[in-house]
């Protein structure tokens, strides 16, 4: 019986895993077949941004939407819900944004993104990604981007926590544990003169958190 139970668990984490990787396969695909029809048709909301920028933000607040993710939640440091399903992960992202000319993902940038931070549990912990990002207008001031792309995800090793039960995601090297994925994030910004911007960040690391960032963009 106790063998059925853990072949059952183990393929609900197969599927589990399955279901991450079609859903990160349909975001690549959407986001390139948009791309590809907007340069298709000659005409594209997409605003072409000359200059190049660099941008530094502060990481604030973390909400785990899994209850994987909360398995130890009651240790959770500075969380600011009972469960440790919101938590304030503080640390800092800097990035530089390469305007592009004509490419095949109609992309308007490239961006070379770092972040820094101490997660839920207070280890250290971090992010190197590169992100082609498309622009969209939404008003004079306003707009909003999208960026997709390969990123490297590390930690301080969770496996010293008594109680942790490791699912095998993250691979392990030495005291750190880190994961090879498809990052992306969501940025809105607004203009505060003409060539700096406030910029709110979405991290959406679906189905597991969703990470928020506040700071500043200057064009160069």
């Amino acid at each position: 019986m106790q063998d059925q139970g853990a072949c059952n668990s183990e393929k609900a984490m197969t599927l589990h895993r399955k279901a991450i990787c079609e859903m990160s396969h349909r975001l690549c695909r959407l986001v390139l077949s948009m791309s590809l029809a907007f340069g298709a048709c000659g005409h594209s909301p997409m605003i072409a941004y000359a200059d190049d920028a660099w941008g530094a933000e502060l990481i604030l607040l973390t909400i785990h939407l899994s209850d994987d993710t909360i398995q130890l939640g009651d240790r959770y440091k500075r969380k600011i819900s009972s469960s440790g399903r919101a938590v304030i992960t503080p640390g800092i992202g800097i990035y530089y944004d390469k305007a592009l000319s004509s490419n095949f993902l109609h992309a308007d940038q490239m961006q070379f993104a770092a972040a820094y931070y101490y997660d839920s549990l207070d280890h250290k912990s971090g992010i190197l990604a590169l992100l082609p990002r498309w622009q969209f207008a939404l008003s004079d001031r306003l707009r909003t981007s999208v960026g997709l792309g390969p990123a490297l995800m590390f930690r301080e090793t969770w496996n010293t926590e008594p109680g942790y039960v490791d699912d095998g995601y993250f691979r392990e090297r030495g005291d750190y544990q880190y994961k090879t994925l498809i990052g992306a994030n969501i940025a809105v910004q607004y203009q505060l003169t003409s060539r700096t911007e406030f910029v709110w960040t979405i991290v959406p690391a679906i189905p597991y958190v969703i990470t928020q960032s506040l700071g500043f963009r200057w064009m160069i």
